[in-house]
């Protein structure tokens, strides 16, 4: 009789432990899943970051070429003045 008390009780806490396994599995499936969305946001976040970096580097040189294109022109009607010699 305390023999199969004992097998019970072993078998009861093999169940624990199966069911505590079949817990961390899930769990860590979950976390690996998770860690994978994390990933991809931040993907998402970088290209993000380097799109708008681009986009400003764009704005700074088409405002370097309109600049430029203004001191061209200032020199091209200076060249042509007295007034600027």
């Amino acid at each position: 009789n305390d023999d199969y008390e004992n097998q019970k009780l072993i078998a009861g806490k093999m169940e624990i432990v199966a069911t505590s396994l079949k817990l961390l599995t899930g769990v860590s499936r979950w976390a690996v899943v998770l860690s994978g969305i994390a990933s991809v946001w931040n993907i998402n976040n970088e290209l993000e970051a380097i799109e708008s970096t681009e986009k400003q580097m764009r704005e700074r040189q088409r405002m370097a070429d309109g600049i430029r294109d203004v001191a061209e022109k200032i020199r091209e009607v200076c060249s042509r003045s007295p007034y600027c010699k």
